[in-house]
């Protein structure tokens, strides 16, 4: 069914039968990639969403502010949608999700805590009157025991245990008050659909932006949660090809089909900083980005402690001296990385950092490509073959091939205008 362009939308009636039709749309057309997504998760499962404070160190981890700035429904010929990564915090926002959105997509690479958000619903939407969350979560339990033998109980453990940090800790969840039930009670019919998918696939959300460009829908509300601090998945999932720039853990969030005034909703949940944060979904690479050079920056500090020695971003300053010149971080980063013969360990630092350098770190790496070259040629491993270079320096040249083509395709541009 397509209702994008060129048709007419249909009216208030029928659209809670295109709603059904576009879920089990999703669900038919993902379907072909669960396996390999299942394949790629991780090995810690979360079964709710941890976008809330538990201590004075992070108060700016307020997964309601973000539900907060929803953007308010629009009388428009679209489906407007809301994605949220996991739980989500759908045990909180399931009220205003209703409000400002036609349909909610939950999506994760795991399909199990997908499974027990679900019965979650379906137990409260089977409610009439208030009822303890011990004696909810005792329901959903005994159900999610019965239908997936395979969980053990180690895991059913760890749920209680995150479910009374969750049910204590996320402010107006559905447990808190019997009238905050009731706003519950009252958009229980509305439309959702859980899908196991990877953000780190292409071919997965190649799939899932099209389907949803085929019935006129829009995303207006995104939560990736903390995915982006993650990248060695990305790059793990995502081999390297000979492109780098703009080649970041966010790439194929932004295929999804937005409205001009969607919103973002990410968290920072690695680090010295904690939070969870808002912006439009033109910004959205931008800080998506941001958050994983955050674990980028993680990584490097746990490695230097591990070693005991110079921190991994300095060893190289230590062998090319530069009058006190400050270096630039990755200018650091590949003159450190050209010390190690094998350099497999870092490509993800090294791809990560050059998906979005500014002109000045390129100009720099330009400076130093010489000291790079001698220093990656003198450490690189005796066995390896004389015709292939070392990777920090193939992803060296191809920093500086793409800048210089884009200087020329700006001054072509100057030369038309």
């Amino acid at each position: 069914m397509n209702l994008a362009s060129g048709h007419i939308f249909p009216d208030t009636a029928d659209r809670a039968r295109v709603l059904q039709q576009l879920r089990q749309d999703i669900v038919e057309n993902l379907a072909p990639f669960q396996h390999q997504t299942e394949t790629s998760r991780l090995v810690t499962t979360y079964w709710f969403s941890n976008e809330f404070s538990i201590s004075s160190k992070d108060p700016n981890v307020r997964l309601v502010d973000s539900y907060n700035r929803i953007p308010p429904r629009k009388t428009l010929p679209k489906y407007r949608t809301a994605v949220i990564t996991g739980e989500g915090g759908i045990l909180r926002g399931l009220p205003e999700l209703a409000t400002h959105s036609d349909m909610t997509i939950q999506v994760d690479c795991d399909p199990i805590p997908l499974l027990l958000t679900a019965y979650f619903l379906e137990e409260l939407r089977g409610l009439e009157t208030y009822i303890d969350k011990h004696q909810l979560l005792k329901r959903v339990l005994k159900r999610f025991q019965q239908e997936n033998p395979q969980i053990t109980p180690r895991q059913i453990h760890k749920i209680r245990d995150k479910f009374e940090r969750y049910a204590a800790n996320i402010s107006r969840c559905v447990f808190s008050t019997p009238e905050r039930f009731a706003e519950f009670k009252r958009c229980q019919n509305h439309p959702m659909q859980q899908v196991c998918l990877s953000y780190y696939s292409k071919e997965a959300m190649s799939e899932l932006s099209k389907t949803l460009r085929q019935y006129g829908a829009v995303v207006h509300f995104f939560n990736p949660s903390n995915v982006c601090e993650y990248p060695l998945q990305f790059y793990q999932a995502n081999p390297y090809q000979g492109k780098v720039a703009d080649i970041d853990p966010s790439l194929y969030m932004r295929m999804l089909p937005f409205s001009d005034d969607a919103v973002c909703a990410y968290s920072q949940l690695f680090g010295s900083e904690f939070f969870t944060r808002t912006c439009s979904h033109i910004e959205m690479g931008e800080h998506l980005y941001a958050t994983a050079m955050n674990r980028l920056d993680r990584e490097l500090k746990q490695m230097a402690k591990k070693y005991n020695q110079v921190p991994i971003d300095k060893r190289a300053v230590k062998v090319w001296e530069d009058n006190g010149r400050t270096l630039q971080h990755s200018t650091k980063l590949f003159l450190a990385t050209a010390q190690h013969s094998d350099q497999s360990h870092y490509e993800w630092m090294l791809r990560l950092t050059a998906a979005r350098l500014s002109p000045t770190a390129i100009q720099e790496l330009k400076e130093y490509q010489q000291a790079i070259k001698a220093i990656a040629y003198d450490n690189r491993d005796k066995a390896a073959s004389s015709t292939n270079p070392p990777l920090v320096l193939r992803i060296l040249d191809q920093i500086i091939a793409d800048s210089l083509a884009n200087r020329t395709s700006e001054n072509q541009q100057e030369l038309v205008v």
